[in-house]
């Protein structure tokens, strides 16, 4: 499932950089570092 997850964090981040041409904002970045903190925690929940 993890990898699933970071699979689809990468495509999203793809998806960040094709739509800004001049690279994604701080702001971005950001809820990208969010979202896969959240993911890693989920994983690390499902796991234990």
């Amino acid at each position: 499932m993890a990898i699933v997850a970071v699979g689809g964090l990468a495509l999203v981040a793809k998806a960040m950089n094709d739509a800004d041409p001049g690279g994604p904002s701080l702001a971005d970045w950001s809820l990208l570092l969010v979202a896969i903190v959240f993911v890693i925690g989920l994983a690390v929940g499902l796991m234990t």
